[in-house]
């Protein structure tokens, strides 16, 4: 009886370790179940790291970056099998910080992406948001300058050509020396004719006032978006 009872722990113990091995044999190509160390490393170094939000040091160090397995069932008798890593963010911030110079740099570890050997983080390259937000300021100011080079071409032409190109105005503020045009929710504008055919066009909602003196001439140009 007690060989018996000997023989049936082993096979349970076999079939044990057998479950397990299936476990990790079924998880997805090129999972790595085992787990190790990781160096990460920074130019220039001494980034600050932080995974999932936490700090860990700063670079060069080697970490154990920690993560779980995501798994499932194909049914309720069937092993547990894995189908990837739970998904890590990993963040190096500048130390100091210094904005214009070095930049936040994020890598994203996937639950397809094995946990790597070694990461390395490259401070000074710019990230597409700073660049796209660079790229919009840049834009929004040319289009301010190409808006104040257009409206102010209108000053020392008169009234009438005014009129005839933009039409009749939105308010007309009146007194014995001056007469204010006011133009609100102007689309398209244009500049005189006769100055190099430019026409400019500006969003919905630009509010333009044309100073126009006693000898219906324009004067003075003022706007506001």
């Amino acid at each position: 009886m007690k060989f018996l009872r000997g023989f049936l722990l082993i096979v349970l113990l076999v079939a044990s370790q057998g479950c397990a091995l299936g476990v990790l044999a079924n998880g997805p190509k090129g999972l790595n179940a085992i787990k190790h160390m990781t160096e990460i490393v920074s130019d220039p170094p001494g980034a600050r790291i932080e995974i999932n939000n936490r700090y860990i040091g700063n670079t060069p160090l080697t970490v154990e970056i920690p993560r779980g397995y995501t798994w499932m069932k194909d049914d309720y008798f069937s092993p547990k099998r894995i189908t990837g890593f739970e998904a890590v963010k990993i963040t190096a911030y500048p130390e100091p910080p210094t904005e214009g110079v070095y930049y936040v740099q994020t890598k994203i570890l996937d639950s397809n992406e094995p946990t790597p050997y070694n990461l390395s983080f490259t401070m000074w390259l710019e990230p597409a948001f700073v660049r796209q937000e660079r790229e919009h300021r840049v834009q929004e100011e040319d289009r301010q300058r190409k808006t104040y080079e257009a409206l102010n071409s209108w000053i020392g032409h008169t009234k009438t050509e005014l009129l005839e190109q933009w039409g009749p105005p939105t308010q007309v503020i009146t007194n014995k020396e001056q007469d204010v045009l006011a133009y609100d929710n102007s689309v398209q504008m244009t500049v005189p004719v006769g100055s190099a055919g430019q026409r400019l066009i500006v969003k919905s909602g630009k509010y333009v006032m044309f100073w126009i003196d006693a000898k219906e001439k324009i004067y003075k140009v003022t706007w506001k978006d």
